[in-house]
């Protein structure tokens, strides 16, 4: 189907249309009987999520983008970038091809590679996309990742997956074993290919049992994109038996902070706590993630609010933390008349740390609205529940 979308006309329809009303263009479908409207409606829901996701792609008007639902799962070209800068070599396998993201900017550090891929019309476009975007040295295969390693002997610098999140009913799931392909099952073989495997993993996925579960494991990133957690990476090395390193790294803003740390050094570091002082420090998500607790406050000279409280603060601004700064205003406790006169309006952006009540719930209680320049979190401290105004440093 998608060779209907190379006709001139049809793609002039979709530029002039792609701000339209979806739903509507597909009720007045009858104005346009010569043209597939259901295929032009999926291009235009692709391309309103690919402009921001995909830029590069999206300004290549012969690009024909996959179904909406399967841009979901698709690295971002930011990621996939990140992704790419960690490897080079002669031949790359990818035995999750799908939209093919991953695909196209690993490839650019690759002389060949070879990109498994079981739906046939995926792998067609695939096959269409990667030639007008330039790549001519790779080969696309109609099959599954299990096929493949049980017919070819080929040995390759890199090979990479990335399991379908999708069961046979079409629900999410998010455990290695459930996905598809079973990398846990393939693994051996899979190292016995490559010298380096990359997995990439849900960020849903609980990172330390991936890790039991997954041998020659050298270094997990858990990546995030303006703050918010987006893909789980397992880095594999063939031999690899030491303890792995967790990478905490947040890409995407003029700032790239990141965190390197070991289990062990985390077991070792130890915290001080305290009730707030002049600043507070609340660490990105990555390193909430990971698990980084005790360390981010040793490596920082900061001392924790409460055991199970993971915001930090200090007396004097301590400059580069991986995360967001502020400057205290005032601690109150968590009552509506305080928070208002305090604050002097009703927009505050809320948030909640080791605290019962969600969001919503306590935003609703405290009579405000998110805005402005004023945050406020509803945390446990070492007397008691308390709310914390402050401002961004």
């Amino acid at each position: 189907m998608h060779e209907l979308l190379t006709r001139p006309d049809i793609k002039q329809f979709i530029r002039e249309h792609e701000k339209d009303d979806v739903a509507e263009l597909m009720l007045n479908r009858s104005r346009y009987p010569e043209l597939p409207m259901t295929e032009i409606a999926g291009q235009i829901k692709s391309r309103r999520k690919a402009k921001d996701k995909l830029p590069e792609w999206y300004a290549n008007e012969n690009v024909i983008f996959p179904p909406h639902h399967r841009l979901q799962q698709s690295s971002s070209e930011l990621t996939a970038r990140y992704k790419a800068s960690f490897y080079t070599g002669d031949r790359f396998l990818d035995l999750t091809g799908g939209t093919g993201i991953d695909s196209y900017y690993l490839l650019e550090k690759f002389q060949s590679g070879v990109i498994v891929e079981p739906d046939p019309e995926m792998a067609a476009l695939l096959r269409h996309n990667l030639k007008v975007l330039g790549i001519r040295h790779a080969e696309v295969l109609e099959m599954t990742a299990e096929n493949y390693l049980q017919n070819h002997s080929d040995t390759f610098d890199l090979i990479y997956l990335d399991p379908s999140r999708r069961d046979e009913d079409h629900n999410r799931v998010f455990l290695l074993e459930d996905c598809s392909p079973d990398v846990i099952i393939l693994q051996q073989e899979l190292i016995k290919r490559s010298e380096q495997v990359l997995i990439k993993a849900s960020p849903m996925l609980d990172h330390h049992l991936a890790a039991e579960q997954l041998n020659h494991t050298e270094q997990i990133t858990i990546l995030s994109v303006e703050g918010e957690v987006k893909e789980l990476l397992y880095h594999l090395r063939r031999g690899f038996t030491s303890e792995f390193t967790i990478l905490c790294k947040d890409i995407g803003t003029d700032l790239i902070k990141s965190l390197e740390f070991k289990g062990t050094e985390e077991d070792a570091a130890s915290v001080e706590y305290r009730m707030p002082g002049e600043f507070l420090y609340d660490p990105m998500r990555t390193i909430r993630k990971a698990g980084a607790f005790k360390l981010i406050g040793e490596k920082y000279d900061l001392q924790k609010l409460e055991v199970n409280t993971h915001l930090y603060t200090s007396d004097i601004h301590v400059a580069g933390f991986p995360g967001r700064t502020f400057k205290i205003i005032e601690v109150l406790k968590i009552d509506r008349k305080l928070l208002r006169k305090a604050a002097g309006r009703k927009q505050v952006n809320l948030a909640t740390r080791n605290y019962a009540t969600d969001v919503s719930k306590l935003r609703k209680k405290l009579g405000v609205t998110d805005g402005g320049t004023l945050f406020a979190f509803a945390a446990q401290t070492l007397d008691g529940y308390r709310l914390i105004l402050c401002k961004k440093v």
